[in-house]
């Protein structure tokens, strides 16, 4: 028999977990974990998967892992491998209930994605509600400025969550590109993200375009190009010759998917950035220049991208 529960927040111990540890023949978690005794396995993943499945109809054994075994959890694809009659989970406090809970704010109004050795930027997720709550890893702040590379400060407001449930946690509001000066952040952290804008569906008349002397794809052959198109969240696009960059914002907004404009032109790329930073385009980068000058660079967004 196994039981998945996590250890809620705070430090790697068992200190939240309300259950009769004696009860069980072996307890499994993770190498980081602080405790101590004869039964306590430290394994990787990996090495836990291994005994677990090995030894779940042997053993009493008793799984710990992080936070909640329902967020963003591993543990949930183990217990998946098991005879349903021969696991139990049992869930604990995850960091987005945790921050939610200090901040008093409605579930409802939060979206989700992880960055926890992810590049990817889920954009289904990313800015779509009024709240975006981030999953970090001592990179996520980087991957963060890439995708708002063309938002205005006040397009935004950063909370971090840091060391949730430790003695010196701190949850306040930053500067969401100066963390690295003030906060360790191969730490635990979490960060969470409200829009100060008004989301955009996509249905754009050209007039909300900044364009050179009216230069612009026009309405219904933008709707009608990008439907033919069948986008789908998340691929990558190319807009050579981007002129205004209306096809590629409206294809951000409508299918969410990840731009990359070229343009030669100087006064349309004027143009371009004052089009990204209004419609707040998320994952996006603009190339000055021949598309061709730039395909090695571009090789790294494909592979982001897949």
């Amino acid at each position: 028999m196994v039981t998945i529960i996590g250890n809620g927040m705070g430090d790697y111990n068992f200190s939240n977990i309300n259950l009769d540890l004696n009860s069980f023949d072996v307890i499994v978690c993770d190498k980081n974990f602080k405790e101590e005794a004869s039964n306590i396995l430290k394994f990787s993943y990996k090495e836990a998967k291994e005994y677990l499945l090995e030894n779940a109809a042997k053993q009493n054994i008793l799984y710990v892992v992080t936070g909640s075994p329902l967020f963003y959890s591993a543990a949930t694809l183990l217990a998946q491998k098991l005879p349903k009659e021969e696991v139990t989970i049992i869930n604990n406090t995850s960091s987005k209930s945790y921050l939610l809970t200090k901040l008093m704010l409605d579930e409802t109004k939060v979206g989700v994605i992880s960055l926890h050795g992810r590049s990817k930027v889920d954009l289904t997720q990313f800015l779509n509600q009024q709240y975006t709550f981030v999953v970090c890893d001592e990179r996520s702040v980087q991957r963060l400025y890439q995708a708002m590379l063309y938002f205005q400060k006040d397009a935004i407001r950063t909370t971090i969550g840091y060391k949730l449930g430790y003695e010196d946690e701190k949850i306040e509001e930053v500067n969401l590109f100066d963390l690295s000066s003030s906060y360790d952040l191969k730490q635990p952290y979490v960060l969470l993200i409200q829009r100060n804008f008004e989301s955009n569906s996509g249905v754009n008349d050209d007039i909300e375009f900044e364009t050179e002397r009216g230069m612009i794809t026009k309405k219904y052959k933008r709707h009608l190009t990008l439907q033919n198109l069948d986008l789908e969240p998340n691929q990558l696009l190319w807009d050579i010759g981007a002129g205004s960059g209306s096809c590629g914002i409206e294809a951000y907004n409508r299918y969410k998917v990840k731009t990359l404009y070229f343009e030669k032109n100087q006064t349309r790329v004027d143009f371009i950035f004052k089009n990204l930073e209004k419609h707040h385009v998320a994952d996006s980068k603009l190339y000055v220049g021949e598309a061709c000058d730039f395909l090695k660079d571009v090789k790294k967004h494909h592979k982001e991208s897949l």
